[in-house]
């Protein structure tokens, strides 16, 4: 038939040498030139490695890119480890700069207060804890007045010479004060104000610096004929009372109870007391 191709399917089988080669058909198979006949094995097994070799390509580019990658990666965290490590460098070396900076200026300041202590120590040999006219005892600057003022104006004199009217905190200071009057009393009335006083609230005694009086430090007069503060008025001549408190007694054995409430406006002498320029160095 014209325009038509015949396959045959042809097995060939080995035999012995006495058979003679015979040939079997098993198949035909027409095939159209058009292309409208059955398909073509040849072509179907090409595009099959057509496309395993496509996909081939894709896989390998794959993993080119993925090489790449990786390769970037690598670089980027080698590159980021050394610029750290050189950071870390400088500022080692800058902070290395400033320590010693800060060292030798430190020295430098040390050598300076060194000096002045120095300096200190050698004119402290010649000191003078205290104004002129002021004493020194306890710790503290004192100044006995020799005239005589109301409470008030005491307590005002003393601010003004840059204290203020005595507190006092300890035995040892009560002792201190006793004796060093006793020195300085000359007649009967010769009595010192003390900054201690009720006058705000009865029965409620506050120091100059308005911190109250404490039961385990106070000395007033105890005896079979007075007990101190009595608060006294005169018979009423004086409704207010005694508000304000003075010490010392001229020609009594020194007692350290020895403080007595009085008329606030009554004139006598006053301590008062003052910091001392040093806790060592004595007049």
């Amino acid at each position: 038939m014209a325009g038509e191709i015949i396959y045959s399917d042809i097995k060939f089988t080995c035999r012995t040498e006495s058979d003679a080669p015979q040939s079997q058909v098993s198949h035909d198979y027409k095939h159209d030139e058009s292309g409208s006949g059955g398909t073509n094995p040849a072509a179907a097994r090409l595009g099959l490695q057509g496309k395993k070799s496509g996909s081939v390509v894709a896989v390998w580019v794959l993993l080119c890119v993925c090489v790449l990658l990786v390769g970037v990666v690598v670089s980027l965290g080698v590159f980021y480890a050394k610029q750290q490590e050189k950071d870390l460098q400088s500022y080692q070396h800058l902070n290395r700069s400033n320590i010693t900076v800060e060292t030798s200026w430190l020295k430098k300041q040390l050598s300076l207060c060194n000096r002045s202590l120095s300096d200190a120590t050698n004119s402290n040999r010649g000191c003078k804890a205290c104004p002129p006219g002021w004493e020194f005892g306890v710790g503290k600057c004192y100044y006995f007045s020799n005239d005589s003022l109301p409470w008030n104006k005491s307590a005002g004199n003393c601010i003004t010479m840059g204290g203020h009217l005595v507190i006092i905190n300890s035995e040892e200071e009560q002792l201190f004060l006793l004796q060093t009057m006793k020195n300085k009393m000359i007649d009967n009335e010769d009595k010192f104000w003390i900054g201690l006083s009720d006058a705000e609230h009865e029965s409620r005694w506050i120091w100059m610096d308005k911190t109250p009086l404490k039961k385990n430090v106070m000395f007033w007069l105890r005896t079979s004929e007075a007990k101190e503060p009595d608060n006294w008025t005169d018979n009423d001549k004086y409704p207010e009372g005694e508000d304000c408190a003075r010490m010392g007694e001229k020609g009594k054995e020194i007692k350290k109870y020895s403080w007595y409430d009085a008329f606030c406006w009554k004139t006598l002498k006053r301590v008062c007391e003052g910091l001392a320029a040093t806790q060592t160095c004595k007049q």
